[in-house]
């Protein structure tokens, strides 16, 4: 394997349109990285029609810069001061960008608090003449603040308006918190905030977020035509603005909601209430600085974790000497035809690749295909696409029961049951029946892919194609190297992580690849805690209010106790040295509690069930033969019990950075968001460890547990010991 860069990287920032439907995958946002020095950066200032027209050239994505803002500011003055200029329209020169957002490289903690007056949007909101913001594209927080401070809008219909700062973990610094709720009220400005979600130009023209609509090649007409019948002695400034909030008796039943709205663990969403409280109780000019004052007094670790998670997000796909693949796949065959396999063929039809489904008989065939086909049925009758869309993606759909027609195949998927040999036989047809150039990938979650590949001539091609359940919705790849995969076919996999819209994250492999490795503590540490008397829905509860959305004994009802039990023998056979060999799971199993596909497991349809597992747990702590508690049942608070589950997984992430197994630290922090659903705002596994623990902290509380219980999995690996004696945070790799 090739030298590994665990270098952090800052990766350029490409926008992509985002699925409408899916809400976790990479959204933009308002904060954007670019090379100020590098960019080419032109403001243009020409008069058409007694209109002063200034034009935003600097690429990629007009990032606001100090040196674009001082520029806008000086072509503003100019237009005030030119007696033939009656008006003044302020737009893009970058196709499909109107700002879209600040410059995060002159993002720095505040020191102090600032005149918010001198703000680029106040400066604007302050002209002597109209001017109108003419919108086409993405205007994101500083771009919407910078628009709501002129004196009107326009925009196209396809554009995307929003305020998404709070994902970084900072509020709309710019005015946002107080011109946007008195454009379109304080209800929908808050839940714009909140949700982080762009809205369109049709939505924002509906919300009178926007005054006008119109097509792209009427842009630059439209707006002069309205900044042109504006009457400044007439206009009302934004900040100012009364007409469109709420009545007193309604702004009290919407604040009390939002009360118990904000996520106490996110205090930007706290500062952000705060602010808009402070605009429309005292008015916006006091707003204003109440801004500025929640503004510097973000909560730093929550914003250094998310901004670190938005860079990570956008690093993963740059892989060392691996070259552009520049070829699409457009053709897909997938091998199996149950929840995985059909998960994965949803996915490529979504995307415009054809599908070929292969099964071992018609029955099951016809059963894949049905569950592919009321997939996109739900979809149309919800709505989420149209007639054309549901035509296309079965038009791409075909199923085989032979390998007839994988010759002219791009790619090749297996998705069949975790049986290594089962597998084997499976690769050994692909490789006589597809063509010298097919990507051959397997979809197993566990299984060593060498072990598969080992008898093979097209070893060179052969990749892990790691989709998470659902594999329509997931926004994770998982994409395995074995030691002969080429770089090549490494590039096919990146571009149909691409194509797919998905994350990819490229791995070395072995047994768990990144995910199910470094997660595969988690289980072992709550069965471990069962067994000393924690009950599985106290776990589950204090994993919930750490932040993931299900804690892990619901998880195991909704994956499966039988694939949980199998992916645990899997993990244990690799790494038994510091693997918890806990029996609650196979007890379950044993009484065929098997979760959600059963309607019981640790719970009944998803509701507790204490009196049913009581005797199970039991069983489970005899076998372990009764070990003593670690402390009293009401002593252990949520963040003990958080710390014994979660440790071990950041102990086991820093034993795949020490083994050089991933590119760059900050991958695993991406892959635990995006696979596990380890909650963002703390800002992936290792960075939660190093932003809210330290290196130190965490080494002391893991060789406490480990001197406390003798138990491997809470004794320190090399790599977090080092990082520890030399005061380096765990993203260092040292």
């Amino acid at each position: 394997m090739q030298t590994i860069d665990r270098s952090k990287s800052r990766a350029d920032v490409v926008f992509k349109h985002i699925h409408p439907n899916v809400d976790h995958k990479l959204e933009p946002t308002s904060i954007q990285h670019s090379d100020v020095k590098a960019q080419e950066e032109v403001v243009t200032y020409e008069v058409n029609k007694q209109v002063a027209v200034i034009r935003m050239g600097s690429k990629p994505v007009n990032a606001v810069s100090s040196h674009l803002k001082s520029s806008i500011e000086e072509k503003v003055s100019e237009a005030n001061k030119d007696t033939n200029v009656k008006a003044i329209v302020l737009m893009s020169a970058i196709p499909g960008f109107f700002i879209a957002g600040a410059d995060i490289t002159e993002f720095k903690p505040k020191t102090k608090t600032e005149d918010p007056t001198t703000r680029l949007p106040s400066r604007l909101e302050g002209s002597t003449k109209p001017i109108v913001a003419a919108i086409d594209g993405f205007c994101l927080g500083g771009g919407l603040e910078t628009a709501m401070g002129c004196t009107a809008r326009v925009a196209t219909p396809n554009s995307r308006l929003g305020l998404p700062e709070l994902n970084l973990g900072i509020i709309p610094g710019w005015g946002g918190t107080q011109r946007l709720p008195r454009l379109i009220g304080v209800k929908k400005a808050m839940e714009l905030m909140l949700t982080m979600k762009p809205i369109s130009g049709k939505e924002a023209h509906d919300l009178k977020l926007v005054d006008q609509l119109c097509e792209s090649n009427q842009l630059l007409s439209t707006a002069i035509q309205l900044a042109l019948s504006i009457d400044m002695s007439k206009n009302i400034k934004s900040l100012h603005r009364q007409d469109r909030l709420e009545s007193k008796a309604e702004l009290e039943q919407i604040f009390a909601h939002l009360e118990k709205m904000v996520d106490p663990r996110q205090p930007q969403q706290r500062q952000a209430l705060n602010a808009v409280k402070a605009g429309v109780t005292r008015g916006g000019d006091e707003g204003l600085v109440a801004e500025e004052e929640e503004s510097f007094n973000v909560h730093k670790p929550t914003a250094k974790a998310l901004q670190h998670l938005f860079f990570a997000e956008r690093a993963t796909s740059k892989i060392p000497n691996v070259p552009a693949y520049n070829k699409k796949i457009n053709s897909v065959g997938v091998i199996g035809g149950g929840t995985m396999g059909g998960g994965i063929a949803i996915a490529c039809l979504e995307n415009g690749i054809k599908v070929t489904l292969k099964e071992v008989n018609q029955k099951f065939l016809d059963a894949g295909l049905e569950r592919i086909k009321n997939t996109f049925k739900s979809k149309l009758e919800r709505k989420r696409i149209n007639q054309k869309q549901f035509d296309a993606a079965l038009n791409n759909l075909t199923g085989t029961i032979s390998y007839e027609g994988f010759q002219t195949l791009d790619c090749v998927i297996e998705a069949v049951l975790e049986i290594v040999d089962l597998k084997k036989s499976v690769f050994k047809d692909l490789s006589k029946h597809c063509n010298k150039e097919c990507i051959l990938g397997t979809n197993t979650s566990t299984i060593d892919i060498e072990s598969i590949a080992s008898d093979l001539d097209c070893r060179d091609r052969i990749i892990g194609l790691h989709f998470f359940s659902p594999a329509n919705v997931m926004p994770l790849l998982e994409i395995i190297r074995t030691s002969h995969t080429s770089n090549e076919i490494i590039a096919a996999g990146l571009q149909l992580s691409k194509q797919l819209r998905k994350t990819p994250v490229v791995v070395k492999n072995c047994v768990g690849f990144a995910v199910n490795r470094i997660f595969f503590p988690y289980g072992g540490a709550a069965g471990f805690l069962v067994d000393r008397g924690v009950h599985p829905y106290r776990i589950d509860k204090a994993l919930k209010n750490f932040g993931f959305g299900v804690g892990p004994f619901r998880m195991s009802d909704i994956v499966g106790l039988d694939v949980g039990v199998m992916t645990s023998n899997s993990m244990k056979g690799a790494y038994s040295d510091r693997a918890y060999d806990g029996q609650l799971k196979q007890i379950m199993v044993d009484q065929k509690r098997l979760g959600d596909k059963v309607g019981r497991g640790y719970y009944i349809k998803g509701k507790p069930d204490e009196e049913g597992i009581a005797d199970l747990i039991k069983a489970s702590q005899n076998r372990a033969n009764n070990p003593k508690p670690l402390k009293n049942q009401n002593e252990f608070t949520d963040a003990d019990i958080q710390e014994i589950l979660l440790l071990p997984v950041v102990n086991e992430a820093c034993r795949v950075v020490q083994e050089n197994l991933v590119y760059r630290v900050s991958d695993l922090d991406v892959a635990s968001v995006m696979g596990m659903n380890f909650p963002r705002f703390r800002g992936g596994i290792v960075a939660w460890a190093d932003v809210f623990l330290g290196a130190k902290k965490t080494f002391e509380k893991l060789d406490r547990l480990y001197q406390e219980t003798g138990m491997e999995m809470f004794k320190p690996c090399e790599y977090l010991k080092k990082c520890a004696d030399n005061n380096k945070s765990l993203e260092s790799g040292l």
